[in-house]
């Protein structure tokens, strides 16, 4: 977990971010999947629920964890993590008839 200070920068982009997000989440029409941990202090869950709430997409997918941080990939819980988001994206890809799937193994399997 990351307890240092941010760069300015970094928090211009974020805001800049998040100022184009709010203009366009109505207009949103793409499927979409959001992974967010309940714990995160670098953005706030409020937004997620947000744009899932104002988005016009039809196929949108919020993978919502209250108990973990911002860092999701560096969980324990990742790589049930990760076999969601694959699941979410393999399902689409066969809806388009992409002859293409994504696997994903750890390591030790």
């Amino acid at each position: 977990m990351f307890y240092g200070k941010s760069k300015v920068g970094s928090l211009i982009n974020v805001l800049d971010s998040l100022a184009e997000a709010r203009k366009v989440m109505k207009s949103f029409d793409i499927p979409f999947l959001f992974v967010q941990g309940g714990k995160d202090k670098k953005v706030n869950p409020v937004g997620s629920f947000e744009f899932m709430e104002k988005a016009k997409s039809q196929d949108k997918t919020l993978l919502f964890y209250p108990d973990l941080w911002h860092d999701i990939l560096h969980e324990p819980e990742i790589w049930g993590i990760f076999r969601r988001v694959i699941n979410w994206c393999n399902q689409r890809l066969i809806i388009k008839k992409i002859k293409t799937k994504i696997i994903i193994k750890k390591a030790d399997e």
